[in-house]
């Protein structure tokens, strides 16, 4: 059902980039099952992946993202600092998320800026049940 949402987020992400070194770092915020962090991964990027922590939680997610060998972690938005060094990514990824925050995402939104390299990308997607198909 997401496989379009999913490709295009890969595809931008890899465009907007534009490197062929691809050694980036990227951080996913609500990567859940790992489709967007994994792809990225397989293609050369360094990936980082993170979710609230009754996700993080599971032991099947955290085997899918050990086997993966991409660094997963378990942060509650509202309330904590993410664990990452300033400057850190050159892009974070926020898709379907930024819906789900029940709190002011001023906050959160500047606690990604602290870990993005300045230049970074922030990728922010939302569902959208109104669009205009094209081809």
């Amino acid at each position: 059902m997401l496989k379009d949402t999913y490709l295009r987020t890969i595809l931008d992400i890899d465009i907007a980039l534009a490197s062929e070194k691809k050694d980036e770092k990227i951080l996913e915020i609500g990567a859940l099952f790992g489709v967007v962090s994994k792809s990225l991964k397989s293609i050369g990027y360094t990936v980082f992946a993170l979710d609230i922590p009754e996700f993080y939680q599971s032991q099947a997610l955290q085997a899918l993202y050990v086997a993966a060998q991409i660094p997963f972690t378990g942060v509650n938005l509202r309330h904590s600092k993410l664990p990452y060094e300033s400057g850190y990514f050159d892009a974070v990824i926020l898709c379907e998320v930024i819906e789900h925050l029940n709190c002011n995402p001023l906050p959160t939104i500047k606690e990604i800026n602290r870990v993005l390299k300045p230049g970074g990308l922030l990728y922010i997607g939302t569902p959208n049940l109104a669009f205009i198909k094209t081809g």
